[in-house]
C-alpha cells in the first residue's frame, strides 16, 4: 500500500489521495457492482484476511491470497459456483442422514450442506494441510457442530503419498501434475480407505461427493463395501484428461457402478440426463450415480 511518508513518493497530499483512490479504494466499489447474481452476497475485509459470504446459506469462506480458483472467486468470475452440481447435492442431502465429502477443499459443499440441513452428519476429507487449515477456520467461524474433518485423502488403500499442490490453484492438488504451474510444490499426504473408516461402522452413508482430480476410481474401489452395504447416492467428477494420467477411462467407473445396479446421469447446465457411456462427445464432467431403488426426479 502506498504511504504519503514514503520517500520515493514525491506527491502533494491531494495527489496522493487521488492516486490511492484510483489504485486501491475505487476497487471496493467496483466489487459492489458485480456481486449481484454470483451467489456471493458480501466480501468482508479484515486485517490480513478476506472472507466471502455464500448468499444462499450465509456461510462465510476465508479466501487464500493468490488462489485464483478458490470457490468464492470462481463464483464471482462465472456468476455462481457449480450451480447445477450444488442443486443436485441439495436435492439429495434433504433426505440424507450422512454426507461424505471426498476432496472437500475449503468446504464449499460440506459447510453449505451442513448449514442448510442441520440434522445432516457431514464427514469431510481434505489431504492438503494448507487447505485443511482454511477448512477448519471456516467451520469454526460458522460454529458448525455437524461437520467432522479428516486431514487425509481417500483411495483404494491406506498409505502415505506425495501430491502436487499449487497455492494459486488449490483445487487442482493431485498425485499427478495436472496443470504444471510453475509454483507447484510436493507435499506428503495420508490416504485412507473409506471402507475402513471407523466413522461409518454404525453410521450409514446416504450421499457421497468425490472430486479428487483424476483419482476418483480409486476412491470408489476403496469404498465398495460401504457402497454395497448402504447404497449411497454418488456425485463424482470424471474428467478424461485427468483420469488418463491415472491409467483409466471414466467409462470404467460407469461400468463398475452399473454392475452394482446404479444408474448414471450427466449433470448438465440446464438438465440432467441418463447416460450409458462417457465418450469423447460427452461435455459434462460431473456425474450422478443413483441406485435403482433410490431414484428420484433427476431433471
Amino acid at each position: 500500500m502506498l504511504k504519503l511518508s514514503e520517500p520515493a513518493i514525491n506527491l502533494t497530499k491531494q495527489e496522493f489521495i487521488n492516486l490511492a483512490y484510483e489504485t486501491y479504494h475505487k476497487n471496493l466499489f467496483e466489487y459492489s457492482k458485480i456481486l449481484s447474481g454470483t451467489g456471493i452476497s458480501e466480501i468482508i475485509i479484515k486485517s490480513g484476511e478476506v472472507w466471502a459470504t455464500c448468499e444462499d446459506t450465509g456461510i462465510k469462506f476465508k479466501c487464500s491470497e493468490g488462489d485464483k480458483r478458490i470457490a468464492p472467486i470462481e463464483a464471482i468470475n462465472f456468476s455462481g459456483y457449480e450451480t447445477s452440481l450444488t442443486q443436485v447435492l441439495f436435492n439429495y442431502a434433504s433426505s440424507s442422514r450422512t454426507f461424505v465429502d471426498v476432496g472437500a477443499n475449503i468446504g464449499w459443499y460440506s459447510l453449505n450442506l451442513a448449514q442448510k440441513f442441520p440434522t445432516l452428519k457431514v464427514y469431510s476429507y481434505e489431504p492438503i494441510k494448507h487447505t485443511y487449515d482454511i477448512l477448519i477456520d471456516n467451520i469454526v467461524n460458522a460454529s458448525l457442530e455437524n461437520v467432522q474433518v479428516q486431514n487425509c485423502g481417500c483411495s483404494d488403500e491406506h498409505r502415505r503419498d506425495r501430491f502436487y499442490f499449487s497455492p494459486t490453484g488449490s483445487g487442482n492438488a493431485s498425485k499427478a501434475l495436472l496443470d504444471n504451474p510453475n509454483d507447484s510444490i510436493i507435499v506428503d499426504v495420508q490416504l485412507v480407505k473409506l471402507d475402513d473408516e471407523i466413522w461409518f461402522k454404525e453410521n450409514p452413508i446416504d450421499l457421497i461427493k468425490i472430486d479428487v482430480e483424476g483419482a476418483e476410481k480409486f476412491v470408489i474401489e476403496g469404498a465398495l463395501k460401504l457402497i454395497k452395504r448402504d447404497r449411497p447416492v454418488l456425485v463424482v467428477e470424471l474428467l478424461r484428461k485427468w483420469s488418463i494420467q491415472f491409467g483409466y477411462h471414466p467409462q470404467q467407473v460407469v461400468d463398475m457402478l452399473k454392475k452394482l445396479k446404479y444408474l448414471a446421469f450427466a449433470i448438465g447446465e440446464d438438465r440432467n440426463y441418463e447416460i450409458d457411456e462417457i465418450n469423447d462427445d460427452t461435455q459434462e464432467t460431473n456425474f450422478l450415480f443413483v441406485p435403482c431403488e433410490k431414484l428420484i426426479n433427476c431433471d
